[in-house]
């Protein structure tokens, strides 16, 4: 089974790879992020069975403590401006060291008052607090579940039979939310009244040629009956309402109950870096500005005159313990880091917001994109993109997605339930 398993997985990456070779040579449109996307999954596939990962047992347990190393890099940005870079933006743009030296007295000192530095804090406060709060909600929340049969009868009332209680507690092991040690819970009822919204928002169509089809579909894996829009997923062996895709860095489903939050989890980390870049541009090039005039372009730490000055690993990790890491160390640090995961946000929240205006979800996308390639391929013509019943319009299509005053819930902390919105024709 397991010899199958790499064999399939080898000739999915070859095919895959062959894909993105034709793709490059053609004419059409190169989706960057699509290609992104199933060279890294392909080759990490191929690889876990290759190399013999999946004998280790253990890479299951490690998909839960995923969510806390990224909660770990935010609040690790967050500390580093708190203990370090705020007084390194007080000092350039208050000019406190200059207020100080002037025979001020400790209480004088402490009456200093620079607004711009209260506003930044201000800033930072809020958007760090918005990351944490959509990520923890993307994370923990449901992203629509459809159960089997053997919940039908579950309630949430005392006086029935029912042998399963109306909550059931999720693994975070399994990828099912969470993260470890903590294991999200499931409301069943919750996850019923929100498959019937859905299902009385359906569109009814004539039209045949159609994608998204308005077709309910029978899972093989969950013995169930489904809903148009609704994907098995692989990793977290349930069926996913308006299944989008599997998030590694939030171990779950990313689906028609939480996508709300992780579109705002990419909207403000995407502001949050473009922010943090534009303050500390000035702090970071300065300074290596300076490094290149006096010792040239030497990019490894020598005495000194390396690139970016940047001592060895075992000497930051000495100055973070002892406390004696220098600001200037700090910036040289976090910059690249925003500068990095800023590019990665960026692409990312452009192509779910295209998503959006489009009425589709990632999977969707990527389906029509295998249509499109295959044609190319095996008939040399261009596939025609049939009509979409789920597209109501851009405004109608972020308001089913963000909610309906989503100008003004989208910058407050909010957890918006998803709600039927009834499907109109589209204006032209």
């Amino acid at each position: 089974m397991e010899s199958e398993r790499r064999i399939l997985y080898e000739q999915e990456w070859n095919n895959t790879w062959e894909s993105f070779l034709r793709a490059l040579r053609s004419h059409d449109d190169f989706d960057p992020v699509y290609w992104l996307y199933r060279l890294v999954t392909g080759g990490l596939r191929y690889l876990y069975f290759k190399i013999g990962i999946h004998h280790l047992g253990s890479v299951q347990h490690w998909r839960s403590t995923v969510p806390i190393f990224g909660m770990g890099l935010i609040c690790t940005v967050l500390m580093s401006y708190v203990f370090s870079l705020r007084n390194e933006l007080a000092n350039s743009w208050c000019n406190i060291e200059s207020v100080i030296s002037q025979e001020t007295s400790p209480e004088q000192q402490r009456r200093i008052v620079c607004p711009r530095l209260y506003i930044h804090d201000g800033i930072i406060a809020y958007l760090g607090f918005m990351i944490m709060f959509h990520f923890i909600s993307a994370c923990w929340r449901s992203p629509g579940v459809v159960l089997s049969s053997e919940y039908e009868g579950i309630d949430g009332h005392e006086e029935d039979p029912v042998r399963i209680p109306p909550f059931l507690k999720w693994k975070s092991a399994d990828a099912r939310g969470g993260c470890f040690g903590w294991n999200p819970t499931l409301n069943i009822v919750a996850e019923r009244n929100l498959v019937a919204l859905y299902t009385a928002s359906i569109p009814s169509s004539t039209e045949t040629d159609i994608f998204p089809s308005l077709e309910w579909t029978y899972c093989d894996k969950c013995k169930i009956l489904r809903p148009p829009r609704c994907h098995h997923s692989s990793v977290c062996n349930r069926c996913i309402l308006e299944f989008d895709h599997h998030c590694v860095w939030l171990n779950n489903c990313i689906g028609k109950n939480n996508y709300r939050d992780f579109v705002l989890l990419l909207f403000f980390l995407t502001i949050g870096c473009i922010y943090g870049i534009a303050i500390l541009c000035r702090h970071f090039f300065g300074p290596l500005r300076h490094q290149i005039h006096v010792h040239g372009w030497h990019l490894m730490y020598d005495q000194g005159t390396g690139f970016l000055n940047i001592s060895p690993l075992h000497i930051l990790l000495g100055a973070l313990v002892w406390g004696e890491l220098d600001p200037e160390s700090i910036i040289k640090l976090v910059f690249p880091l925003l500068v990095s995961v800023g590019i990665i946000q960026v692409v990312f929240l452009s192509s779910h917001v295209r998503y959006i205006l489009a009425g589709r979800t990632t999977l969707e996308h990527k389906i029509l994109l295998d249509r499109q390639m295959d044609m190319l391929t095996h008939h040399r013509v261009e596939y025609e993109v049939p009509p979409n019943p789920f597209d109501r319009g851009w405004v109608e299509n972020l308001r089913a997605t963000l909610g309906r005053n989503f100008l003004l819930t989208m910058f407050l902390p909010l957890q918006v339930v998803p709600t039927s919105i009834p499907h109109q024709k589209k204006s032209t």
